[in-house]
């Protein structure tokens, strides 16, 4: 098969009809082979292990946001706070205000208070550290190969859509022979009197019918008049 080549074009519409979902899906994968794409299945995360809740409530002041340091007690928080604003009132920075500087004394006002969160004691971040570990590097894993994945996914698309649309479009126009033929064979063929090819001539009169329908219907009208 050649690259602009459709790896269905040497199927008629009947064998495409008779696929398996497997022979579809070998189909698929020989002309993402074929394109240079590689064949990447959508990962599974795997299983995290239980990590138990924090043990400890902590504490700590609005001060020093990437370093925030923590208190077991809102009292000892609260002193360290308050200590921080005294020091910070005597400091003062330079501001430019229509261009002369203003020296600008910082407020003690200013603290962000104190905060309240959860955290592990020493003893039980010993047991769920490593777990902790594990479970960050499992969804880094999966978060790497789900990245490939959708990667092949976009590269594929160019590739599969021509094959996933002649298969529906062949699905489709089967559905609606099949729904044609019936009605064709219910209604019209009696009361022609039972003469196929004479009801088919009725049932175009009434009907706009595709190029492939009307050479599928009138193909089974001349097998059915020959019984």
């Amino acid at each position: 098969m050649s690259i602009n080549e459709s790896p269905l074009s040497h199927l008629s519409d009947s064998e495409i009809l008779a696929l398996s979902k497997e022979e579809i899906t070998n189909i698929k994968n020989l002309a993402l082979m074929e394109a240079g794409i590689p064949l990447v299945a959508r990962p599974v995360m795997e299983e995290l292990e239980e990590v138990e809740a924090p043990d400890v409530k902590v504490y700590y002041t609005g001060y020093f946001m990437h370093d925030n340091p923590t208190f077991t007690t809102a009292s000892a928080a609260e002193e360290y706070s308050q200590a921080r604003a005294a020091l910070l009132l005597n400091s003062c920075t330079f501001e430019t205000i229509n261009g002369i500087k203003v020296q600008r004394r910082r407020s003690a006002t200013e603290s962000e208070g104190i905060k309240s969160g959860e955290g592990y004691s020493a003893e039980l971040y010993e047991k769920m550290g490593p777990i902790i570990i594990r479970n960050k590097e499992k969804s880094e894993l999966y978060e790497a190969k789900l990245k490939e994945f959708s990667e092949a996914q976009e590269k594929s698309y160019e590739i599969l859509k021509p094959i996933d649309d002649k298969i529906h479009s062949v699905i489709r126009e089967n559905a609606e022979l099949t729904d044609r033929l019936f009605v064709l064979e219910e209604k019209y063929v009696p009361l022609a009197d039972n003469n196929w090819e004479k009801a088919f001539e009725f049932y175009t009169l009434a009907f706009e019918l595709s190029d492939n329908i009307r050479e599928s219907m009138l193909s089974h009208v001349l097998s059915m008049a020959k019984h």
